[in-house]
């Protein structure tokens, strides 16, 4: 190394190149130590604050060349290095850990000031360097214990163990370069005495304490090489109250029964780093369902609140001359709350966000659709760019600080240590970091997010509520004022709902904290479009959550959720109903920022099996449970965006459609798995019977109230038989429609498959395709047009290839013509009056089949119609070059009205079916769910279009008939 070459290092390279030239003299004489001093390493080491000065003054090695090669290989080549030092058996284990300890920590500063590693490189480098240590410091005081007093031994007679647990940032392996272990020590048996030893024998429980002792003094003793780690043992069970090494089994006990919700964010980042890991890993598995349970309770969801909240009261805002890394507006706390938050509520039901560092679980996050993945990529680059920056300040010196001081020159040092430079290196730094912090604040202020603009309750709300000399007829006319269409109606479930949730006794906080509720509550729902009906089912959900104070707290003091839950009941009963029955789901709408409108199957079918994956999938009653709470967790959520607008019709039906798919494939495993002991199946039999899905599940134009039209093909084996086939699809039909206590998945419709229902419920694939392609009537045809293999099937192909010999290079007669006609006017004469948006003529059920049968005619000649789904294909016909095409375009926009007009049905008043209501207030309802501000409004729209259909379909018929009676 020239002189030449050190100074253009220290220009270039060092943090605070002024310095490193006024210790010119000491860079000389270190590197005169070594073979082949490199001049980034020494620049660097000497011109960036004081702990590196030390740690080449006792391993000056650091600024030779070959430290670059040991650096290139990454942070397990570091950790070999230093066990090479821990392992000299006749060095002081106190001087060992330190200096290993400082040998590595200025590797892994030279690595990150010279960029060799990553962010994340340095963090897990410096986490493996605090697990090897640590389990040196535990070994030596397990060797010094137990030469004075033996050794514990279990009940069995083996040998007992004990294993440091690490929390926070050792946990999960985000350690900083001057952070404390957060250290728990659990041992498998505390009680009797020791073997005894060179001092005799003594308590089982106080042996383990001195271990632990020796261990901390080892680590946390400061001598003249320094200190090794700052250990804290306060996060035990019971606190400093606690013992300091429980037993296993009292570890084991102690979180489900007194465990608060800061204990699971806790255990969320607890892993075992030293001693025996496997009985660390074992207790910490019986303690998931208490990290993550399946349906957080209203105290805990409050509680989660409540830690929000004081992370924001102790957030620092920042001054002019630092930043708080850590504790700041934006800063790492609130990043890893967010994420840990999230966790924690979804994690019970998605096993895929059970992971313990952060940016594992940011990007399991927005894989399981909780995180839209433009926010998963801001707070990804945040909490690397923060950590980043905060193991820089704190390499400098060694010091335990989270504050960037922003006065110059040292903002400038640091800054340049952290990668920048340019004539400001500091000012692009602080632009970067507020950049990230304020992202970071923003994804934080959603959560239980309070709106401090709330208006002022009405004056009317509180006459409502506290004005005892006001009679009914003043209370009816102030319910009118504040909204209510029917204050008659009103005026008994405004009475209920002061009286509040059923219950026999009330303690006092919860009777405070629901009269604290209930004037804001009122202001809500008086709030919506539709009070007449939010009120009613305000009542119901109050009633069935009964007297839980923590929910009235959660609702008042986040009035955003509040809001959210009164729009709901007012815009949709079906949703309301769906909540009311399972107010567990409140989580759901609490986070509801966090959620995505649309996920695709793919991603519906990854997080059903991530719950599906923790029970015995032949347990029929535990997976039937699972896949309803699914279904009515994605129905909530693809409601709630629908109801607010925020998802076209055709999103809607491909996410429902979607969801049924995902569904029918997981009850055909389930189906395989019951019966497979009696019949004998492999693994790949169930992909041999295929349910063809029919009408709007074919053809993904599901509603919310859609049932399933299925037609079961098999192709039969030497197990998967006939007989076998029907077993399975009868199961299979059975779990789908049997009601248990989470209510029941689809209703199946059989009526569609050969013959109907005279036919049997499974065709042999062989008969499937004889009677499609040469006996299905003209009806059969048309629906088949609709058929679509939604599950995996080794017959899909088959299916495809069978519906478009069968569909489209069959003729179309004027006979058959005729045979559709008839079957029309049957239609209309028994069905019409009950369901007229359908059977009457010029309904869905004429578009329909004027599409399928003018596909069935022209595919041949115009092979982009070959669709499933009707919308699809009369939108295809805009560009398609066939007679009638534009009048089957136009009626595109019909069928689309109508889809979005049954869909309301369901959504808004959940009754199924296809005729509008008969009750005022329903119609009203649903003529403002349709963009009408009148039910007269709605009742003219239908007429209208019912009568331009009607027209559409005579001309289109007409045409069809013409075209097939000159032989086209």
């Amino acid at each position: 190394m020239t002189e030449a070459e050190l100074l253009e290092a220290i220009d270039d390279i060092a943090p605070d190149p002024e310095r490193a030239r006024k210790d010119l003299d000491r860079i000389y004489e270190a590197t005169a130590l070594v073979d082949s001093p490199d001049p980034e390493l020494a620049a660097f080491a000497f011109g960036y604050g004081d702990m590196l000065r030390l740690c080449v003054r006792q391993h000056p090695h650091l600024i030779d060349r070959s430290c670059r090669d040991v650096l290139v290989q990454g942070p397990d080549e570091l950790c070999q290095e230093i066990g090479g030092l821990l392992d000299d058996s006749d060095a002081d284990i106190v001087v060992s850990l330190r200096r290993a300890r400082n040998l590595a920590h200025g590797r892994l500063a030279l690595a990150q000031g010279l960029g060799i590693w990553s962010p994340q490189q340095v963090w897990y480098g410096l986490s493996l360097v605090a697990e090897r240590l640590i389990d040196t410091a535990l070994s030596a005081a397990m060797e010094r214990m137990s030469a004075r007093f033996g050794t514990v031994t279990n009940p069995d007679g083996s040998p007992a163990s004990i294993v440091a647990i690490g929390f926070g940032k050792l946990g999960v392996r985000e350690l900083n370069f001057s952070s404390d272990v957060d250290l728990v020590f659990v041992c498998s048996h505390n009680r009797g005495e020791t073997t005894g030893g060179t001092d005799g024998n003594t308590d089982a429980q106080r042996y383990w304490e001195k271990v632990v002792q020796t261990t901390s003094r080892l680590l946390n003793e400061m001598t003249p090489d320094g200190f090794v780690y700052r250990v804290d043992l306060r996060l035990r069970p019971g606190g400093q109250s606690g013992l300091l090494v429980p037993s296993g089994d009292a570890f084991a006990e102690y979180y489900p029964n007194w465990g608060a919700t800061w204990d699971r964010i806790a255990l969320l980042r607890a892993r075992p780093v030293a001693g025996d890991t496997a009985y660390g890993n074992r207790l910490l598995a019986q303690l998931e369902s208490f990290v993550f349970p399946r349906h957080l309770d209203f105290e805990s969801l409050d509680a989660m609140r409540y830690l929000r909240d004081k992370i924001d009261r102790e957030a620092t805002r920042h001054g002019e001359d630092m930043i708080d890394l850590k504790h700041g507006n934006g800063g790492i706390r609130e990043l890893e709350f967010l994420v840990q938050n999230l966790q924690i509520i979804f994690g019970g039901r998605t096993p895929a966000l059970q992971v313990r560092d952060t940016l594992g679980a940011i990007q399991a996050l927005a894989d399981a659709g909780l995180m839209p993945t433009d926010i998963a990529e801001r707070l990804r680059e945040a909490y690397t760019f923060l950590r980043h920056i905060e193991n820089t300040v704190q390499a400098r010196d060694d010091r335990q600080t989270y504050i960037l001081p922003l006065e110059e020159p040292l903002a400038s040092e640091l800054a340049r240590a952290a990668g920048y430079r340019g004539a400001s290196p500091a000012d692009t730094m602080v632009r970067d970091l507020r950049g990230h912090m304020s992202n970071v604040a923003n994804e934080f202020a959603l959560l239980y997010k309070r709106d401090k603009d709330a208006p002022e309750i009405r004056t009317e709300i509180y006459e409502l509520l506290e004005n005892e000399t006001l009679d009914d007829d003043g209370r009816k006319e102030l319910l009118a004022r504040i909204g209510f269409e029917r204050p008659d109606d009103a005026l008994p479930w405004l009475d209920r709902l002061v009286a509040g949730p059923r219950a026999s006794v009330y303690g006092s906080r919860t009777r405070e904290q629901f009269e604290a509720l209930l004037p804001h509550l009122l202001q809500e729902i008086s709030a919506t479009a539709n009070p007449d009906q939010a009120l009613p089912l305000s009542v119901e959900f109050i009633q069935r959550v009964g007297g839980r104070a923590h929910l009235y707290a959660l609702l008042k003091e986040n009035p955003a959720v509040a809001t959210a839950l009164s729009a709901l009941f007012a815009g949709s009963r079906h949703l309301g109903n769906l909540f009311i029955r399972n107010p567990e789901f409140l989580d759901t709408l609490v986070l509801r920022p966090h959620l995505t409108p649309v996920r695709n199957r793919s991603e519906l079918s990854a997080q059903l099996d991530d719950q599906l994956a923790r029970v015995d999938r032949r347990d029929v009653e535990e997976v039937s449970d699972i896949l309803r709470r699914f279904r009515k967790q994605e129905i909530l959520r693809i409601g709630f965006f629908d109801l607010n607008g925020e998802l076209p019709l055709a999103s809607v039906q491909a996410q429902l459609s979607d969801l049924a798919a995902v569904i029918l494939e997981r009850v055909r495993r389930l189906a395989f798995d019951v019966l497979a002991p009696r019949f004998q199946f492999a693994a790949d039999d169930e992909t041999t019977l295929a349910p063809l899905a029919m009408g709007k599940l074919g053809a993904g134009e599901m509603n919310y109230g859609s049932d399933l039209d299925l037609v079961f093909v098999a192709r039969e084996s030497e197990r998967l038989t006939l007989e076998s086939a029907i077993r399975v699809a009868q199961r299979m039909i059975s779990l789908l429609q049997t009601h248990t206590r989470e209510g029941e998945l689809y209703e199946v419709d059989m009526r569609l498959r050969p013959s109907g229902n005279q036919g049997l419920l499974v065709t042999t694939l062989r008969s499937f395709v004889a009677y499609q392609t040469d006996k299905a009537a003209i009806w059969e045809r048309v629906a088949l047009v609709k058929g679509r293999c939604v599950v995996d099937s080794t017959i899909n192909d088959a299916l495809a290839q069978t519906r478009h010999r069968a569909c489209f290079e069959r003729p179309v007669t004027e006979t058959d013509l005729d045979e559709m006609l008839r079957i029309r006017e049957k239609l209309i004469a028994e069905r019409s009056p009950n369901e007229p948006i359908k059977a009457a003529p010029g309904g869905t059920a004429d578009i329909e089949t004027i599409t399928s049968l003018f596909q069935l005619r022209f595919v041949r000649d115009a092979p982009e119609l070959d669709l499933h789904s009707p919308i699809a294909t009369l939108s295809a016909c805009a560009d398609a070059d066939l007679p009638g095409a534009k009048r089957l375009h136009e009626l595109h926009d019909h069928l689309c009205w109508y889809r979005k007009l049954e869909t309301r049905l369901h959504l808004v008043l959940d009754r199924p079916g296809s005729r509008l209501p008969r009750q005022p207030a329903q119609l009203r309802a649903l003529a403002r769910a349709m963009g009408f501000e009148t039910p007269d409004q709605l009742e003219r729209e239908l007429t209208r279009r019912q009568a331009t259909v009607q027209t559409a379909f005579d001309e289109l018929i007409t045409l069809l008939r013409a075209h097939l009676q000159n032989g086209r």
